[in-house]
């Protein structure tokens, strides 16, 4: 099984998915990044990269170019994905509280 609230972050890379959870464990999948993005859709996922999707717990901040998660690692925020991931963020925040 497979808890939500323990993903971090799903990478695509070399045509697989990578889970990242929050315990460091890794699950690589053959599923696409679309995949996942319509599996996680309303929850508290967004896609900031074309090749990520990040579970906004696991975000302490981001800026122009980059996310920060809690445990310090970064994605990238790009320019295309920009807008829409802040609206998203903005809209779990509210939701959040």
């Amino acid at each position: 099984k497979i808890y939500l609230k323990d993903i971090m972050y799903i990478e695509y890379l070399d045509r697989k998915t990578i889970l990242h959870f929050s315990d460091g464990k890794e699950i690589i999948t053959t599923y696409p990044l679309k995949y996942w993005i319509d599996k996680l859709k309303g929850f508290s996922f967004a896609q900031p990269h074309k090749s990520f999707i990040v579970n906004f717990t696991y975000i302490k901040e981001f800026d122009t170019i980059d996310i920060i998660l809690t445990n310090k690692e970064r994605i990238p925020l790009s320019r295309h994905y920009k807008k829409e991931f802040e609206a998203e963020y903005i809209l779990n925040l509210h939701k959040a509280l």
